[in-house]
């Protein structure tokens, strides 16, 4: 990742295409170009995942996706399992496998449990998806309650009212 980039400037970007190209499949196009050379933290990652998904350029994300499998970018792998749940009729069980196994070697199954698409098949998606929803609200209750305690010592010295 750039030190000077952030999935906010990719979110930004993303918006002067759209406006430049006036069409989401060029902008998507032109993006695509751009970083599918280049590392992408995550954040980026899921960034351009979610816009492709979003516009449903199911088979586009899918093909940057396998384009990016050999560079050391960490994948999307729920945005991924979605793109492909989206682009055929039914995914066999050995690309199951190897989402699962690709997935587990990256410790992001719980990426991966952002879609729904492979819940029927596997149950341990639906828990780490709860488990995830559980960590994450876990991590919302503790930041109120720092910035609840840091009022209160605002309050105490008056600076506050």
């Amino acid at each position: 990742m750039s030190k000077h980039r952030s999935s906010t400037s990719i979110e930004l970007e993303i918006q002067v295409l759209l406006k430049h190209y006036g069409e989401a499949d060029l902008a998507a196009d032109a993006l695509i170009k751009k970083y599918e050379k280049q590392k992408l933290s995550l954040s980026e990652f899921e960034t351009i995942s979610s816009f492709l998904l979003h516009a449903r350029f199911y088979g586009t994300l899918t093909h940057f996706i396998l384009r990016k499998l050999d560079d050391p970018s960490k994948i999307p792998w729920g945005h991924f399992l979605e793109a492909l749940s989206r682009t055929v009729p039914a995914i066999d069980t050995n690309l199951q496998q190897a989402l699962i196994e690709g997935a587990e070697e990256d410790r992001a199954l719980t990426h991966l449990a952002r879609s729904h698409a492979l819940d029927r098949e596997n149950p341990e998606l639906p828990r780490q998806r709860t488990l995830r929803r559980s960590a994450f609200q876990e991590r919302h209750r503790m930041k109120r309650q720092e910035i609840l305690q840091e009022l209160e010592v605002l309050k105490s010295q008056g600076l506050y009212s």
